[in-house]
């Protein structure tokens, strides 16, 4: 008979572990007012995970887009969740204007790093000089709110291959200042070896 082992660290990690709380919190005060017209709307999908979403779907939550957000005229009173991926400033700003409420779940480890990069961002602005990377998968959510921490002006490489065709196109410049980030999900282990890749480079210049 084949033996299934699951791992006692599997599930949720602790940012997300901590976003359906904050949901499953309003949701269920709604619930005990009697409010049962009140929804909270999720901007992307809480959770990768299809049974926990129903579940959740079924107490209130409606997970939105950011084309959804972009077609709603007045959101006067809603409650919009910031999933623990985070997003750029330019969304937070959109939210306020729409008239949400917002609740932030974004995970504090990514809160960390959105300000670690906005500083050196703002360092570099002010110097006029340098160029930031950050090693992430280009489209994921956590690396677009990055992103977003530099109006933009981040790059985004995936692996060692494409940091040695950026720097050879001249999208990466090897003789300026630069600082290098890791989306947070990340292997510490293939970001070493990219850093010390772009080291090698830079020193070779």
């Amino acid at each position: 008979m084949l033996t299934v082992d699951i791992d006692k660290n599997s599930g949720f990690c602790a940012g997300v572990i901590r976003a359906i709380g904050k949901a499953e919190e309003f949701l269920g005060k709604a619930k005990i007012s009697g409010d049962l017209d009140r929804k909270l709307f999720s901007l992307g999908a809480i959770v990768h995970n299809d049974a926990e979403l129903n579940r959740l779907v079924q107490q209130g939550l409606v997970t939105i887009d950011k084309e959804d957000l972009g077609e709603m005229i007045d959101a006067q009173g809603e409650y919009l969740l910031i999933r623990a991926h985070g997003e750029p400033p330019q969304t937070y700003m959109t939210a306020e204007k729409l008239g949400f409420n917002v609740i932030d779940c974004t995970c504090p480890v990514v809160l960390r790093l959105q300000e670690r990069i906005k500083e050196a961002y703002n360092i570099q602005k002010e110097t006029g000089n340098g160029q930031i990377i950050i090693f992430g998968k280009i489209g994921h959510a956590e690396v677009l709110g990055l992103i977003g921490q530099t109006d933009g002006s981040a790059i985004v490489v995936e692996n060692v291959e494409m940091l040695e065709e950026f720097a050879q196109n001249g999208q990466i410049n090897l003789n300026i200042p630069t600082e290098i980030f890791s989306q947070t999900t990340k292997s510490p282990a293939e970001f070493s070896s990219l850093c010390a890749r772009l080291e090698e480079m830079m020193a070779s210049e």
